[in-house]
C-alpha cells in the first residue's frame, strides 16, 4: 500500500521528467531545424564532399567529380599559427594570487593544471580538435568533469596500544591485529582507500550533441544545458555501484545496436562525419554492450515548489529518472570557444565554412566548367547524317563507318562549334583567391606557395656584401645568409626565392657610382627634397624620374659594422701604414712624421723588439727606420705581404689587404683606412680626401674598403710625372668621407663633417633594359632594407610589401587566438581551479620536466586571478628575447667593470624572463631564485639552532667537536631535520670514534640521558615512528599507483606514538 511520502515523491518525478522531457523535446526540434542541416552542411563543405557539389551541379559533374579545397586548406593552415600561440611554452592564462600570501599557492595551482592538462589529459589533440571544430562549425566544445576512481590496498604497521584505538576511531577495515610483542606493540593489518584516478577528465563534444535552451543568449544563461549521449548498460550498471545513477534496472536495451540509441540526428552527422556504417546495425548476444541515449541535464528549475529555481543536475534515459542531486559548482561542465562571436547568440551565423564557402562553391563551378570545355576542344562532339552513314557502324563503335553512295563528307559529319573559354575566367578565379585572402587573413605568402608572384628583384648577377665582409652574387644566396642592413648591422636571409625573367627591366645610377639592374616590380624606399618617404616600386619609380622630373633619394647604409671587433694578426693602423710607407722585402718603413713613428716604436715595444733609423738613408727629409726583433716578418709572411726571391711562396707576393680584414669591424676597418691615409693619403677640402696609388692589387683593396662604409667616391688618372715608372698607371680615389679618415693630426684637423647629403644617395638616372634573369630575396630587418652592390647601396626588403599582408594576417589570427582564450580557456581554467579545491583532498605528486613537486591541498586554498597573455605574436615574443638577451649581457659586462648597476635577484628575473620568452616552462629546474637560496639557508640554519636548544649538552658538543650529530640521535629527529643537518656539514675539528659516543646498543640498550628533549626509549628498525609515523606522505611502503597516496590514515596525536 502506498503511503503519503511515496505518493509525493512519484508526483515530484513525475513533475520532474515532465520539465525536463518538455525542454529535451524543444531543443532538439530547434537542433533538428537549425543546428542539424546547417552543421551538416559545414562539414559537407569542409570535406568539399563530392556527393554535396554533384546535388549542387548536377550538370556539371556528369564530366568532373573535381572540387576545389578552399574550406580545408585555409583552416589546416590557420590551426598551426593558433596551435603555436597555445603550445609555444608560456602559460596562455596566468593564475595570480589576490595577494603575497596566495601568489605561491598559485604557483602551486598553475602546476598542478599544467600537469593535470598536460599529462594526464593530453591536451593538444584536445586543443587541437577543439579549435577545428571551432573553426569548422562556428564553435567548439569540450567537456570537464572530475573523475575519481577509488580502490583498496592492505597496509601493514607497528602500533601501540593508544595509536591502535586511533585506528579503530577512523573506521578503517582492520584484517588481523599480531599479539602484542616485548614492547607492547600490534602489528596490524588494514584496509587502506587509495585513489587510482583522482583527476579532472576533458574531452571534446560534438555541437550536436549538446542541446540547450533556444531562447538562450549564452550557454551560462541558458535555464537547460544537457549532453545527449551513448552508453553501454554496462556503463550504467558501473555507476549505479559507484553511487551515482539509480533505477537501472528500469533501463531495457537491445540487442541490436542503434533501436533504443541512435536517432535521426546522430544518423545524419554520422553520414558526414562517420564511416557511413550507420545503415548497418550490428548484433551482439551480449546484453552488457546494449547502448541507449541518456540525457545529462544541468538545469535550473524549481525542485522544491518555493518559486525560486534551483541549480540541480538530472539525468534521464527512457523517461527514467538516473540522478537527480543539486550542481554544487553553480555551472554547467561545458566550454564553447568560437572564431568569431555575434551579440546576443550563442552560435555564430557564419563560420569559416560558410565565410569561404561561397568562393569555394563558384571555384568548383568554374573549375568543372573548364574540364568540360577542354574535354569538348580535345574531343569535339559531331552531327551526323543517318541518311549518309550506316549508323549502326558508329552506334557499336566499329573502327570503320560505312558512307552511303551519293553523299559527301560534309553531308555524314558536321563538328560541333565549341566556344573557347572566357578571357576573363583565369582573372576571375585569381579575384576569388584575393577575395578568399581578404575575408581569413590567410594568405599565398604565409603559406609559402606564391614565389612566383612576388617581387622580381635584382640581376642574378648583383654582388651582394656579406655580413662577414666577403661577397657574393645574388644567384648564389642561400637561406640563413648574413647580409647587412641598412642600419650597418646583419640581417638574415629568410627566404632566397626562385629565379625568374621580371616582365619589364631597368638599369638605375646612383651618385655613388653604383649601377644596378631592376625588376619593374622591386620595391624602393625613396624621398624627395622634403624627407617625405615612401616606398614604391621601379616602375613608379621610371615614371616619376622621366614624366616629372622629381629628384629622388635612397638611404645610405650607417656605418656597417659587421660583427663587431674580431681578433686580428696585427693591429690595422700599423699594417695600413705599413702598406703605405713600409717595404715590401724588409722590416723598414719610411716617414717623415713623429706621430707615426711613435705609434710604429710603440708597437714595436708591445711586441718585445724596437725602432732605430736605418744605416742608409735616401728618403729626402724623410727617415727610414728598421723594426728590429718583433715578428713582424713572420705576420706578414704568414699574410703573403712580405716578398722573398729565395723561397717560392713568397717571390710573388705584394701588398694587398688581407681578407681577414673586411670582416673586421667598422671600427677596425677605419683604423686600417687610417693608417693608409696617413701614409699615402692628403686632404683636399671640407670632407673630402685622397687616396693615390699605382695600379695593382692594393688599390682595388683600398676601393673596396672604402665601399664597405658606403661612402661616395670617384676614381681618376694621375699622372706624377718624373716619378713615374715604365709600365705603371698612377690613381687618385676621391673619397667622400662621413668620418675622419685620419689619425696624424696635421691631415686630421683640416677635415670637416659634412653637412649635405650625409645619409642619402641620389639616384641619377634610370632606364629600360633587355629582360635578363633576376632575384627576389626576403630578409627580417625591422625597416625592410639591406646592403647590395659594390658600394653597399641600400634596396627595400622583397617582401616588405606582403609584410604588411602577413602583419594583417597575425592580427586576424592573434584575435582569434584572443577569443578562443578569452572565452573557453579561461572558462576552463577557471572551473579546473574550482575542481581542485574542492576534490583535491590529499597530497599530489606533479611531475612536468626535473624534479617531482608535491602539492597539498593546504597550497591550493586560496583566491585567484586569471590573467590572459595569449595575442603576442611568436615575432613580438622573439623581439622581446632578443631585447632581454642584449640588456642581460650589458649589465653582466658593467658589473664586470666594477659598476654594480643591478643585484643578483635582477639578473635572475631577466633570465627567467629570457628562459620563458624561448619557451622553456619551469624554469625552476634549470636556474635559481638567489633570494630564495638565501632565505633557505637562513631558515635551515635556525632549524639547526632551535633543534640544537632541545638536545643534551654532551650531543651538542659531539655536534661542534665533529660537524655532525650521532647516527642515532639524527634518526631520532624528524625526517625534514635529519636533511637539514645532512646538508650542513660543519668542518670536523676531530676525529669522529667509529661507534660515536659508545658502542650502538643492541635492540633495548638506552640511548642519551639528560635534559632538553632527551631520547627515552630504544631504536626499532621496523617502522619509522615518532612525529609523522602515520601521517600518509611519509609511510614506507605505502605508495600507491598513479603517484596517489592511501586516505583513510588515523590522525596522529601531538604528544607522538610509538615506542620513542
Amino acid at each position: 500500500m502506498e503511503t503519503k511520502d511515496t505518493m509525493d515523491l512519484d508526483t515530484l518525478n513525475r513533475s520532474i521528467l515532465g520539465t525536463i522531457s518538455a525542454d529535451i523535446k524543444e531543443c532538439e526540434d530547434y537542433q533538428r531545424a537549425v543546428i542539424l542541416p546547417t552543421m551538416k552542411e559545414r562539414y559537407q563543405i569542409y570535406y568539399a564532399d563530392k556527393e554535396y557539389y554533384k546535388a549542387m551541379f548536377p550538370k556539371l559533374s556528369r564530366t568532373s567529380s573535381v572540387v576545389s579545397t578552399d574550406v580545408t586548406d585555409t583552416i589546416e593552415w590557420a590551426l598551426p599559427s593558433l596551435m603555436k600561440v597555445f603550445t609555444s611554452g608560456d602559460d596562455v592564462v596566468s593564475i595570480t594570487g589576490h595577494d603575497a600570501l596566495d601568489s605561491h599557492k598559485a604557483d602551486a595551482m598553475q602546476d598542478l593544471i599544467n600537469f593535470q592538462l598536460q599529462r594526464e589529459n593530453h591536451f593538444f589533440p584536445i586543443l587541437y580538435n577543439w579549435m577545428k571544430d571551432a573553426l569548422i562549425t562556428g564553435m567548439g566544445l569540450t567537456k570537464c568533469y572530475w573523475d575519481r576512481k577509488e580502490a583498496v590496498k592492505p597496509v601493514t604497521c607497528v602500533l601501540n596500544w593508544t595509536s591502535l584505538q586511533e585506528l579503530r576511531k577512523t573506521g578503517v577495515e582492520i584484517t588481523n591485529i599480531s599479539q602484542p610483542d616485548q614492547f607492547g606493540d600490534y602489528t596490524v593489518t588494514y584496509n587502506s582507500t587509495y585513489y587510482l584516478k583522482n583527476a579532472p577528465k576533458i574531452e571534446n563534444i560534438l555541437c550536436t550533441d549538446v542541446l540547450y535552451s533556444p531562447d538562450a543568449k549564452s550557454l551560462d544563461e541558458a535555464n537547460f544545458v544537457a549532453h545527449k549521449k551513448l552508453v553501454t548498460l554496462s556503463y550504467l550498471r558501473e555507476m549505479e555501484q559507484q553511487g551515482i545513477y539509480a533505477n537501472v534496472d528500469q533501463i531495457k536495451g537491445d540487442h541490436v545496436h542503434g533501436k533504443y540509441g541512435k536517432d535521426d540526428i546522430d544518423t545524419e552527422m554520422d553520414a558526414v562525419i562517420g564511416d557511413k556504417y550507420y545503415n548497418f546495425p550490428s548484433f551482439s548476444p551480449d546484453e552488457a554492450r546494449d547502448e541507449v541515449t541518456i540525457y545529462e541535464c544541468y538545469v535550473k528549475i524549481d525542485i522544491n515548489g518555493d518559486g525560486i529555481l534551483e541549480d540541480m543536475i538530472i539525468t534521464v534515459c527512457q523517461d527514467t529518472i538516473l540522478r537527480c542531486e543539486p550542481n554544487y559548482m553553480g555551472r554547467h561542465p561545458f566550454f564553447a570557444i568560437a572564431p568569431t562571436q555575434d551579440p546576443h547568440r550563442i552560435w555564430s551565423k557564419r563560420s569559416y565554412a560558410e565565410l569561404i564557402g561561397e568562393i569555394q562553391h563558384l571555384k568548383v563551378a568554374l573549375t568543372r566548367q573548364i574540364i568540360h570545355n577542354l574535354a569538348l576542344s580535345n574531343d569535339p562532339k559531331v552531327i551526323m547524317s543517318p541518311e549518309a552513314i550506316n549508323i549502326e557502324d558508329f552506334n557499336k563503335g566499329r573502327s570503320v563507318i560505312r558512307k552511303k553512295p551519293g553523299y559527301a563528307m560534309s553531308d555524314a559529319v558536321l563538328p560541333m562549334p565549341v566556344t573557347q573559354i572566357a578571357p576573363y575566367t583565369f582573372n576571375f578565379l585569381e579575384y576569388l583567391e584575393g577575395q578568399k585572402e581578404q575575408r581569413t587573413g590567410i594568405t599565398r605568402y604565409n603559406q609559402g606557395l606564391d614565389a612566383s608572384s612576388l617581387n622580381r628583384m635584382l640581376d642574378i648577377n648583383t654582388p651582394v656584401p656579406m655580413a662577414d665582409g666577403s661577397r657574393k652574387l645574388l644567384k648564389d644566396i642561400v637561406d640563413g645568409d648574413m647580409l647587412i642592413g641598412q642600419n650597418g648591422k646583419p640581417t638574415k636571409v629568410v627566404k632566397a626565392h626562385i629565379i625568374h625573367d621580371p616582365e619589364r627591366a631597368y638599369e638605375i645610377k646612383f651618385s655613388n657610382g653604383e649601377v644596378l639592374k631592376a625588376g619593374g616590380e622591386h620595391l624602393w624606399t625613396v624621398f624627395g627634397p622634403h624627407r617625405k618617404r615612401k616606398t614604391i616600386d621601379t616602375d613608379t619609380l621610371f615614371k616619376l624620374a622621366h614624366e616629372y622630373k622629381q629628384p629622388l633619394f635612397i638611404d645610405r647604409v650607417y656605418r656597417p659594422d659587421n660583427n663587431g671587433d674580431i681578433d686580428l694578426p696585427i693591429d690595422p693602423y700599423i699594417l695600413g701604414v705599413f702598406l703605405g710607407d713600409g717595404c715590401l722585402y724588409t722590416n723598414r718603413f719610411t716617414s717623415m712624421d713623429q706621430e707615426v713613428v711613435d705609434a710604429m716604436s710603440e708597437w714595436a715595444k708591445s711586441r718585445g723588439g724596437f725602432i732605430r733609423p736605418a744605416s742608409h738613408q735616401n728618403a729626402g727629409k724623410a727617415v727610414t727606420y728598421d723594426i728590429v726583433d718583433t715578428d713582424l716578418r713572420a705576420i706578414l709572411k704568414e699574410l703573403h705581404i712580405v716578398r722573398d726571391s729565395r723561397y717560392d711562396d713568397m717571390k710573388d707576393n705584394h701588398k694587398h689587404i688581407p681578407e681577414i680584414f673586411f670582416s673586421a669591424s667598422y671600427r677596425q676597418r677605419m683604423e686600417l683606412l687610417r693608417g693608409l691615409m696617413d701614409t699615402d693619403g692628403c686632404h683636399h677640402s671640407g670632407s673630402f680626401v685622397i687616396f693615390s696609388q699605382a695600379n695593382g692589387q692594393l688599390l682595388d683593396d683600398v676601393e673596396r674598403l672604402i665601399c664597405s662604409f658606403g661612402w661616395d667616391y670617384s676614381k681618376t688618372e694621375h699622372f706624377p710625372g718624373k716619378l713615374t715608372k715604365e709600365g705603371r698607371t698612377y690613381w687618385h680615389l676621391n673619397i667622400s668621407c662621413l668620418d675622419n679618415p685620419f689619425r696624424l693630426s696635421r691631415k686630421a684637423n683640416k677635415y670637416v663633417q659634412s653637412k649635405r647629403s650625409v645619409n642619402r644617395v641620389k639616384i641619377v638616372s634610370i632606364d629600360p633594359i633587355d629582360i635578363i634573369p633576376m632575384r627576389c630575396l626576403t630578409v627580417d630587418a625591422e625597416d625592410g632594407q639591406f646592403c647590395v652592390g659594390k658600394h653597399y647601396t641600400v634596396t627595400h626588403n622583397t617582401a616588405t610589401g606582403i609584410s604588411a599582408i602577413l602583419n594583417q594576417s597575425n592580427q586576424r589570427l592573434e584575435l582569434i587566438a584572443r577569443m578562443f582564450a578569452e572565452t573557453g580557456i579561461y572558462e576552463l581554467y577557471r572551473f579546473l581551479i574550482s575542481l581542485n579545491q574542492k576534490f583535491i583532498d590529499q597530497t599530489t605528486v606533479v611531475r612536468l620536466s626535473g624534479e617531482p613537486l608535491e602539492i597539498n591541498p593546504e597550497d591550493l586554498d586560496g583566491k585567484f586571478d586569471l590573467v590572459v597573455n595569449s595575442g603576442l605574436s611568436i615575432q613580438s615574443k622573439a623581439a622581446v628575447g632578443t631585447q632581454l638577451q642584449t640588456l642581460l649581457t650589458a649589465i653582466m659586462q658593467t658589473n664586470s667593470a666594477g659598476v654594480q648597476v643591478a643585484t643578483p635577484h635582477n639578473i635572475y628575473n631577466i633570465f627567467k624572463k629570457w628562459l620563458e620568452t624561448q619557451g622553456i616552462k619551469n624554469v625552476g629546474d634549470y636556474i635559481s631564485d638567489p633570494v630564495i637560496a638565501q632565505q633557505r639557508t637562513m631558515l635551515e640554519m635556525q632549524v639547526i639552532q632551535t633543534t640544537l636548544q632541545t638536545l643534551p649538552p654532551d650531543v651538542v658538543q659531539y655536534y661542534f667537536t665533529y660537524g655532525s650529530l650521532p647516527i642515532q640521535v639524527l634518526y631520532s629527529l624528524p625526517p625534514y631535520v635529519q636533511v637539514v643537518f645532512l646538508g650542513h656539514q660543519l668542518p670536523q675539528s676531530g676525529q669522529a670514534p667509529q661507534e660515536p659516543m659508545g658502542a650502538m646498543p643492541q635492540a633495548e640498550s638506552p640511548q642519551f640521558s639528560g635534559t632538553g628533549g632527551a631520547v627515552t626509549g630504544v631504536v626499532r628498525p621496523i617502522v619509522k615512528q615518532g612525529s609523522d609515523v602515520l601521517s600518509p606522505a611519509n609511510q614506507i611502503g605505502q605508495q600507491a599507483p598513479d603517484n596517489r597516496l592511501p586516505s583513510g590514515m588515523p590522525t596522529e596525536p601531538q604528544q607522538g606514538i610509538g615506542g620513542f
